[in-house]
């Protein structure tokens, strides 16, 4: 448990300080080329072989702590005063450590939210449990004040948005910067590169819309009501919550 969640410290409870610092910082070093790859674009077999080799090390060492844990307990008492400490500790650093990965999932974590109306049913009826999750298109670091983007928002991905007036709402993605989008009888088209007519494969649009150019740096996203496009708007990115998920 305690080489789970503060890789090195197993060893370090069973007094083999050297080896389980070692880990630690093969650890700290693992984590450090995480944030480099997310900020720097790299090759996908360098992140595989950047991220890969300590993990497997990782791995490793889980092999190495048990023959430890035979080999000192004949010789090194702990009490459970002392293991609950360690425990403590390794707990600490998951929460409070920027580079420890529970800190990282709670600062990226969904926000969830009860559906408010029917407009998008049957994808999200009132009062349906849901998700915003930003994960799939940014994440956020400590060491930046924006956040670091991986992937724009599709069309026909049903995402959450704060508009102008401050207000959270629920549409349907139409297109993105630079692209020239139209909705013509539930069917949205943008400059030929893509066409579709429903929302998660259940929800068929309803509607027109006339040609409309997305704005840089933001995407086209549109309300609807009972299916038909009601009203479209351009959402800076930086506006954007997450990807719309329902959870049952």
């Amino acid at each position: 448990m305690l080489n789970i969640l503060l890789p090195g410290a197993g060893h370090i409870f069973w007094r083999d300080y050297l080896f389980g610092i070692f880990v630690l910082s093969i650890a700290l070093l693992a984590a450090a080329l995480f944030f480099v790859c997310l900020v720097i674009a790299l090759p996908t077999v360098v992140k595989i072989v950047l991220l890969g080799l300590p993990l497997v090390f990782w791995l490793f060492t889980f092999a190495d702590l048990r023959r430890t844990m035979h080999r000192r307990a004949l010789a090194t008492s702990r009490s459970p005063n002392t293991a609950t400490a360690y425990l403590l500790v390794a707990l600490i650093f998951q929460a409070a450590a920027p580079v420890a990965p529970l800190n990282f999932g709670l600062r990226n974590r969904p926000h969830g939210f009860l559906a408010s109306g029917s407009s998008l049913a049957p994808l999200l009826r009132d009062g349906d449990p849901a998700l915003a999750a930003a994960f799939p298109y940014f994440v956020n670091v400590f060491f930046l004040e924006r956040p670091i983007w991986h992937k724009l928002p599709s069309p026909g991905d049903l995402v959450r948005f704060s508009g102008d007036d401050g207000q959270v709402r629920i549409g349907v993605v139409l297109g993105r910067e630079g692209e020239r989008v139209s909705v013509v009888d539930g069917s949205v088209t943008g400059d030929g590169s893509f066409s579709f007519d429903k929302v998660g494969g259940r929800l068929r649009l309803q509607g027109n819309m006339p040609l409309t150019a997305v704005e840089p740096g933001s995407i086209l996203v549109a309300t609807l009501n009972l299916g038909a496009v009601d009203r479209a708007y351009q959402v800076p990115i930086g506006r954007l919550i997450g990807k719309v998920y329902r959870l049952f």
